[in-house]
């Protein structure tokens, strides 16, 4: 049998009692949680984007139909946002509105999958827990 470095510490931790099992994680795993989320709210938003976009020309959609407000406030509502907090520039033509729409959907996307990301992490070390406990 080949013993690895690692079986000892499984030996020793699943010999604990219950209530000695961490579930939660250390701070260097919550810092890789959060620096792998960057890169995955980044293609988050532009996918997003980029379906508002798409779905908007294929369905001919123009500024002032409410169902484009319907499209952008399910898929990137960081433009949303923006709209409403410039309400004196009518267009998106403008790089300060664009800049600060893809910034925004950014950070929303960011905070769900960072979110996302510790619960399920809390919620499979549980179970793992539990599976230890049996």
């Amino acid at each position: 049998m080949i013993e690895t470095r690692d079986t000892p510490d499984l030996q020793r931790r699943s010999n604990l009692p219950a209530g000695l099992v961490r579930t939660t994680p250390s701070w260097s795993q919550v810092l890789l949680i959060f620096v792998c989320s960057i890169p995955a709210a980044a293609i988050v938003t532009g996918i997003a984007i980029w379906l508002v976009s798409k779905i908007a020309s294929i369905l001919g959609l123009k500024e002032g139909n409410d169902a484009l407000y319907l499209l952008i406030l399910a898929l990137s509502p960081g433009l949303h946002v923006v709209k409403f907090l410039r309400p004196l520039k009518t267009g998106w033509d403008t790089f300060d509105l664009i800049f600060f729409s893809v910034v925004a959907d950014f950070v929303y996307y960011f905070c769900l999958v960072f979110v996302f990301s510790l619960w399920a992490d809390r919620r499979w070390r549980r179970k793992r827990a539990a599976r230890i406990d049996a």
